[in-house]
């Protein structure tokens, strides 16, 4: 009777644990290399290998070729199961499954949500910094795995690069952040009882921006907020230069022109936040180009141009010379920000409130599916 009852006691854990699964595309190209030892593979329609050292993949006109050493198998897909599988300079536990898709090799992970937002922190807040300023950290990068988990895509959840947010792995992961995922675990943050769409950045030099400003789509938790609390960002304020013959022969080639050089750069309008919207620049001659800020800073280089954050343009007749604050696109969380508000003694359902006005904090098994 005491076993049975501790049976019982150990399913009803075991259904009530709130695990989620994540797929995540870490890798892709025309060639994929995997190394590790006692690497357990599996080839789709073949029987399993223990491999130790290099796996090779490449593309085949019907799916992709695997290489064990001087051995290879043709298949559709192969599944690689191990402690610590180094793809690309970044390492891995788990199961890796590598497929042909759209034309490219794509390397995708599977591991639990939890494994998943401890390998996004480090990547995307430095470690050191104060622990509710990672716990918000950890809530928005849980937030937004959960949240592609639910668009139910049929070969991966979401990719492992600035499109989405950096994952590198999760091998290694330092003790604090492992701390801190299992302290907020299942923690996401919600809108209506749905996870809303998040966004963070480095620097917002004195106001987060409006999501529909930037990207012509607002939802009510993602408005501008004044904040104060990043001014000790190396990048708070910044300047960016550059000869006007380099200057110009971007602008000629992105706007079809053939200005001997730039007479003069206005811009139509300013968001709430002061992020300029449009650039227009003039040649000498009647020249005339305009471009969406967004355009213009992709165009520049966001880590040259910093933000659109634009507080002076200068042209000296050698030299073009802008200056600003902040760093990123400016939409949610701050991130310097949110760890000077933790400094000041702020927990870290304070600072999502901050950033996210009107959200709530809740647990995945209380959402909707």
């Amino acid at each position: 009777m005491k076993k049975a009852f501790v049976l019982i006691i150990l399913i009803l854990l075991v259904l009530c644990t709130d695990s989620t699964n994540i797929r995540v595309r870490i890798a892709t190209g025309s060639f994929i290399q995997l190394h590790g030892n006692n690497m357990k593979v599996r080839a789709k329609g073949k029987s399993e290998r223990v491999i130790s050292g290099n796996i090779s993949v490449s593309s085949a006109s019907n799916g992709i070729t695997v290489f064990y050493g001087e051995e290879r198998d043709d298949v559709q897909s192969v599944t690689v199961k191990g402690s610590n599988i180094r793809i690309k300079g970044n390492y891995y536990s788990g199961q890796v499954k590598i497929l042909k898709y759209k034309g490219k090799i794509s390397a995708i992970q599977k591991l639990d949500l939890e494994e998943y937002v401890a390998g996004v922190v480090p990547g995307e807040m430095p470690v050191s910094w104060n622990t509710e300023a990672l716990k918000a950290q950890a809530i928005l990068a849980r937030t937004f795995g959960y949240y592609h988990i639910l668009k139910k895509r049929s070969v991966f959840d979401l990719g492992s690069t600035t499109n989405y947010q950096i994952y590198k792995g999760n091998v290694n992961i330092p003790a604090n952040i492992t701390r801190i995922v299992k302290e907020t675990e299942s923690i996401v943050a919600t809108y209506k009882d749905y996870p809303i769409v998040i966004f963070y950045h480095s620097t917002c030099g004195g106001y987060t921006e409006s999501s529909e400003n930037l990207w012509g789509k607002g939802f009510p938790y993602l408005s501008t907020v004044e904040c104060t609390h990043c001014m000790d960002s190396p990048r708070y304020e910044w300047e960016y230069s550059l000869t006007m013959d380099d200057f110009t022969e971007v602008i000629n080639k992105s706007c079809d022109m053939d200005a001997p050089f730039i007479k003069d750069i206005g811009h139509s309008g300013k968001s709430k936040a002061g992020r300029v919207k449009k650039l227009i620049f003039q040649g000498p001659y009647g020249e005339v180009c305009s471009m969406s800020g967004k355009d213009f800073r992709a165009l520049m280089g966001a880590n040259k141009l910093k933000s659109l954050f634009i507080t002076g343009i200068e042209l000296d007749g050698y030299n073009v010379i802008f200056s600003g604050r902040g760093y990123g696109h400016g939409v949610g969380m701050c991130q310097y920000g949110a760890n000077r508000l933790a400094e000041l003694g702020h927990g870290h359902k304070y600072i999502l409130e901050f950033y996210f006005r009107g959200i709530e904090l809740k647990k995945t098994s209380q959402l909707k599916k």
